[in-house]
């Protein structure tokens, strides 16, 4: 019997339409837009993302921590268009990928995403570096602490048992 180091994908169970409020709440995305404010269309996106992607669930949290950062960062009176909700997280998600290590090219991303090409990637993950200032560590005790914010959100599927 064989064992991977690599941790095992697992679906989201009730977790995408709880990224798409977290992520909603990243920027003001104006009603008056199509494809925003965590309506069917980005829960769907998410969850086709997530299905193509097979991220590891710690890839998505730390996705989400990327997300929370880029919110504490931006003006409270920021606005976004029609599809910045979708560019940050997946910029979040291959930056998260990137510094995990984890297997997945720009390039898959860009497929997956089937709404941005390569050169976008590319633009959307120089843009959220350049925004975060390029800090993308995360300690032991910051994943705790999400943890701990959004616990009730995040559901004991998405949770470690020891967290």
């Amino acid at each position: 019997m064989s064992y991977s180091l690599q941790p095992a994908y697992q679906p989201f169970p009730n977790y995408n339409s709880y990224v798409a409020e977290l992520v909603s709440g990243t920027v003001y995305v104006p009603y008056t837009c199509t494809l925003v404010r965590g309506g069917p269309e980005f829960i769907l996106y998410i969850d086709t993302l997530l299905a193509k992607i097979r991220i590891s669930k710690i890839t998505g949290i730390l996705a989400l921590i990327y997300c929370d950062r880029l919110r504490c960062r931006l003006p409270s009176n920021a606005c976004g268009s029609s599809d910045t909700l979708y560019q940050v997280y997946t910029a979040s998600l291959l930056v998260a990928c990137k510094h995990l290590g984890e297997k997945f090219t720009i390039k898959d991303f860009a497929m997956a995403s089937g709404l941005y090409t390569l050169k976008d990637m590319v633009r959307m993950e120089f843009e959220l570096l350049q925004m975060l200032d390029y800090h993308t560590w995360v300690s032991d005790n910051e994943i705790q602490g999400f943890f701990d914010d959004n616990r009730d959100g995040l559901t004991s599927v998405c949770i470690p048992k020891d967290i």
